[in-house]
């Protein structure tokens, strides 16, 4: 499965988790989009909870996963094997050639990688921080970050001259594509 996703904003290297949950709440929206396509639009049963009475017609399996008051599901679970590659074009403001000097990149990617994926047990949701309006369930594509196999990247100058007065101004597109293992594949085709 392939999509792609978008953002502008502040990327910060600090990777605190209130910065994440707002990258999150960003991509959620983009997401809940994907889920009324096909082929996500078919898995739609998998967004229930486990009690749900239609569960059982479809072997229990469920990417609803609650935490810290939110109902999170990812798209690629770990449950089911699913693991993903991440390309990134980041356009940034500077000059071509300060990416590790100026950039602080790692980090960075760091910070987005956190945001794609639900947020872990302990300290990944902010204080406060409650589902709004749309956000039950709360959609992301990782149920962890360390299901991301395979990374590019590449940076752009960006040219918009509104954006130099933040170093941590980015435009992000990513193109991400998700597979299943091969064993998943065969454990789900057994009766």
């Amino acid at each position: 499965m392939k999509f792609a996703l978008h953002y502008r904003g502040p990327l910060k290297p600090d990777g605190n988790a209130g910065h994440k949950f707002d990258l999150r709440r960003h991509f959620h929206a983009q997401l809940a989009g994907l889920w009324t396509q096909l082929p996500l639009r078919h898995m739609a049963i998998v967004r229930l909870p486990m009690g749900h009475a239609d569960r059982a017609r479809y072997n229990n399996v469920s990417h609803y996963r609650p935490r810290g008051g939110f109902n999170f599901v990812p798209i690629a679970t770990i449950e089911q094997t699913w693991t993903g590659s991440v390309e990134v074009v980041l356009f940034r403001p500077g000059v071509p050639g300060q990416l590790v000097t100026k950039g602080d990149i790692d980090n960075r990617l760091k910070t987005l990688f956190d945001a794609l994926a639900m947020p872990q047990e302990g300290g990944g949701i902010p204080k406060g921080e409650a589902p709004r309006e749309g956000e039950d369930p709360f959609n992301c594509v990782f149920e962890d970050d360390a299901q991301i196999t395979s990374v590019t990247v590449e940076t752009e100058q960006l040219l918009a001259p509104d954006t130099d007065a933040d170093p941590f101004h980015v435009e992000l597109f990513l193109r991400i594509e998700l597979s299943q293992t091969i064993r998943s594949l065969l454990t789900s085709a057994i009766p």
